[in-house]
This record gives C-alpha cells, sequence and structure tokens, in this order.
C-alpha cells in the first residue's frame, strides 16, 4: 500500500473509533452558561443587574456516580450609569459614574449521583479561585459662567480595582439528554478589600461532548 493510501486508511480508522474511544475513556470535555442574580457589595456594585456566565468544564469519572469537575467561568455583569447633578458656587455641576463588573473563576466540584434509582439528578459542592474586577469610569461636567460667555470643563478619572478571593460552590443538576444537562448553582465568594461574603445564583446549562 502506498504511503498516502496508509495515511488515509489510518485517519478514517481514527475518526471511526473516535466516539468508542470517547465512551470507555473517564475524562469528558464540556461548555456551560447560565444567567444569575447576585447579592450584598457585588449587587450595589451592578446596580441589581443579571449576571450572563460562561465557561467551560472537564469531567473525570472516579466510579460510576462520582466525578470530578474542573470548571473555569467567565462571568460578565451589567453595565451601569449613575448619574447626580449639583451646583458648586452658583455653578452647576453633572457627574457620571460607569461601571462594569467581571469575574473569573477556576475550580473543582466533586458531583454524585445520590439515588440509584434515578442518575440523571446530581448533587455537588467546589472550592474556586475567583478574580473580581470592577472598572470605574467617573466624568464630571462643571459650566462656569452664564449664557453666551459660560464655558464647561470635564474631568474624566479611571480605576479598575481587582481581587482574588476563596468561593465555594453548591448545585443541583438534572440530566436532560446523555449530554444535556439542567443546573442550578450558587456562588459563595468574598469581595472587595474587606471580603465581604457575597452569593450568585445561577441556572443555565451544561453540554457534555
Amino acid at each position: 500500500m502506498r504511503s498516502p493510501d496508509l495515511l488515509i486508511a489510518t485517519l478514517l480508522v481514527g475518526v471511526i473509533s473516535l466516539p468508542a474511544m470517547a465512551q470507555s475513556r473517564p475524562i469528558q470535555w464540556g461548555v456551560q452558561g447560565s444567567l444569575g442574580l447576585s447579592t450584598g457589595d457585588l449587587k450595589d456594585t451592578a446596580n441589581s443587574g443579571p449576571c450572563f456566565s460562561l465557561g467551560g468544564h472537564m469531567d473525570y469519572t472516579v466510579m460510576k456516580g462520582h466525578t470530578l469537575r474542573a470548571r473555569v467561568d467567565g462571568m460578565f455583569f451589567q453595565s451601569t450609569n449613575l448619574q447626580s447633578r449639583g451646583t458648586s458656587d452658583g455653578n452647576p455641576w453633572l457627574r457620571s459614574l460607569d461601571t462594569k463588573v467581571r469575574g473569573w473563576s477556576l475550580g473543582a466540584e466533586y458531583l454524585l449521583q445520590p439515588f440509584p434509582r434515578e442518575s440523571r439528578v446530581t448533587l455537588g459542592a467546589g472550592l474556586h479561585l475567583v478574580r473580581w474586577s470592577v472598572n470605574n469610569t467617573s466624568t464630571l461636567e462643571l459650566t462656569v459662567g452664564t449664557n453666551s460667555g459660560a464655558s464647561t470643563g470635564t474631568l474624566v478619572e479611571s480605576s479598575t480595582p481587582s481581587w482574588t478571593k476563596v468561593g465555594i460552590s453548591l448545585l443541583v443538576a438534572y440530566r436532560i439528554t446523555p449530554r444535556l444537562s439542567a443546573e442550578a448553582r450558587v456562588l459563595s465568594s468574598g469581595y472587595g478589600w474587606e471580603g465581604e461574603r457575597v452569593h450568585l445564583g445561577q441556572i443555565g446549562l451544561a453540554w457534555t461532548f
């Protein structure tokens, strides 16, 4: 057999055997996405806005009904804009504060199927490192003078404080199809310089390849 024919045959055998290999291997890959709401300082900073999360995971089956999951999640909160007005020495001013909260979580979860007769239900708990960042842009417009002699000055200040905190998670999942699962999950983590405990409740879907 010529070398090109041998290469093609080898590739065909590999492609045909991939499904069987995926079923026999204890490692599976997947992606997940969710919508969530937060509490505490995180809720105040995000102005009660929703959080969209997207990430990926790797599952390692230790034994039947017991799985270790490594996962990474990006958490993206809706941008907020707060405005305030006032006067200083009779001159009007307008302050605008734009805030954008982001979070990245890297961790591992232990997944258990506790009901032998109902293998679709999974319970889990995990430990994570969570990196929070808050992008703040403050814009101050001050108008001096009146009528045709008025002039406006603008001052813009930006800052992006960030913190890395330890977080824990609890989850309940229900397998809809062999590859698709619905998840309800709570992530609890420190947040801010003082490390106040905040919670992020999430409902989403996970797809395993």
